[in-house]
């Protein structure tokens, strides 16, 4: 075994080194980062970086997990995990690069309605998070029992869980004044500045609630990732920082940020006025890597090694239903599909509580088998390409630029933790934020 994964990790590292250094020939050369761009790194990152990093933790410190089947009859599992994670990648690729009808510019001046359109957000998801936590005792309580809700030991005592899905929207709040206050350097009243500062306040807050009610270690991780990337996309585009100075301190945001996930359970606790755990045990960085990331793995070798055998069912009508449904109230749904990520969890069996995503390389084997490792990446990295395009067609402007780091990012997360019903309940407040600013934008050019 120890041979055969070692093996498995010069591939990764290797695959990985390539993919890298291909990755940053094509923003030096496209001038810009783009959300194709996002996907593929977080790709590398998190689905052939990570495994490799879990690998070497059970090569050079027996590091195992309860759901990583390390034993001999399971070598080829590895392998035939590397090739698909590799084939997945290359077809996301292409269809990245086939060719779609240019879209028009757009209006290009700076929009001048952020901090109206903040406000709104920010009102809209004060509502919201009061309405949720409503169900749950208020939000103290809701904070207090964030992880067991989470793992749904506790449910909701009224109709209104489906306002948690308009919170999120303070976020975006955050974003786009943090890219009016310190990103923008176009000329603003002293006023609208001072307001604007007023309103990051509250914005901030209620994000940060948020985060704790989640329990969410991932989304306190992006939330402050998104920020710097909103700054680190501007520097290299417009104010033409170079790209080795972008990468130095991407990286170094990456490793805090990545340490903040990994802490994230003392660091809520400490928000949270409870104990700090104190272990006697000294985790390393692979261990803990392990602990956190071991579904990636684990979720891929299981969709082999059911699909290998015969005993998987092809998920794609659950993925594409639950995925269309998605934004609906549980009571208004015409269909109720089995959610591949609780099927996934059921074929693990691995006795603990939750629910164990799955990355787009193990979600395309349970949709369609080895031909869903190759539609489902091409049809996916088709959408992102238009999705792209759609953004670009609007330079200069605050709004669709804030946008297009958090939706870009929110598509690249899918790549790890993928499915079209979780994909959709992501970008669910980012949708809902376009239909407003598109309602105000109609509001403003009717009254001139």
């Amino acid at each position: 075994m120890e041979t055969h994964l070692t093996i498995i990790v010069a591939a990764y590292f290797i695959f990985a080194s390539v993919a890298v250094i291909s990755e940053v020939n094509r923003i030096r050369y496209g001038g810009l980062i783009g959300i194709g761009s996002l996907c593929r790194m977080l790709y590398i990152l998190l689905v052939v970086i990570v495994p490799a990093c879990i690998y070497c933790g059970y090569l050079m410190e027996s590091i195992t997990s309860s759901s990583i089947l390390y034993d001999d009859k399971f070598i080829w599992t590895f392998y035939i995990g590397a090739i698909y994670t590799i084939l997945v990648y290359l077809m996301f690729g292409f269809g990245y690069k086939i060719k779609q009808r240019d879209i028009p510019l757009k209006d290009g001046t700076m929009d001048q309605n952020v901090v109206l359109i903040s406000t709104i957000f920010t009102i809209i998801s004060f509502v919201a998070l009061v309405l949720w936590a409503s169900g749950f005792g208020g939000i103290n309580q809701l904070i207090n029992d964030a992880n067991s809700i989470r793992a749904g030991f506790i449910g909701s005592s009224s109709n209104v869980a489906f306002f948690k899905h308009f919170v999120p929207l303070s976020m975006l709040s955050v974003f786009l004044l943090f890219y009016y206050l310190f990103i923008d350097d176009s000329n603003k009243g002293k006023r609208k500045v001072i307001y604007a500062i007023i309103l990051f306040v509250p914005s901030i807050i209620i994000s940060v609630v948020y985060i704790l009610a989640n329990d969410g270690r991932m989304l306190a991780g992006i939330f402050i990732m998104l920020l710097f990337l909103l700054k680190l996309k501007n520097d290299y585009e417009i104010k033409g920082v170079s790209l080795k100075y972008i990468f130095f301190k991407l990286f170094v945001i990456t490793v805090i940020v990545a340490l903040l996930i990994l802490n994230a359970d003392n660091i809520f606790r400490l928000f949270r006025g409870t104990q700090i755990l104190n272990s006697n045990e000294t985790n390393s960085i692979l261990k803990t890597i392990t602990k956190e990331f071991s579904f990636i793995v684990t979720g891929l070798q299981t969709a082999i090694v059911n699909r290998f055998n015969e005993t998987a069912e092809f998920m794609l009508k659950n993925d594409i239903g639950n995925g269309i449904f998605a934004w609906l109230p549980t009571s208004l749904k015409p269909v109720s599909y089995v959610d591949v990520w609780d099927y996934n969890t059921k074929l693990i069996n691995s006795g603990g509580y939750g629910q164990a995503p799955t990355s787009i390389v193990a979600q395309s084997l349970y949709d369609f088998g080895m031909i869903g490792c190759i539609i489902i990446p091409a049809f996916y990295g088709f959408i992102v390409r238009k999705v792209e395009k759609i953004l670009n067609s609007y330079p200069n402007n605050t709004f669709m630029s804030t946008i297009y780091i958090v939706l870009g990012f929110y598509l690249a997360k899918g790549m790890a933790y993928f499915s079209m019903y979780n994909i959709m309940m992501n970008i669910f407040f980012i949708v809902v934020a376009c239909i407003i600013y598109w309602m105000m934008k109609k509001i403003t050019l009717g009254r001139k």
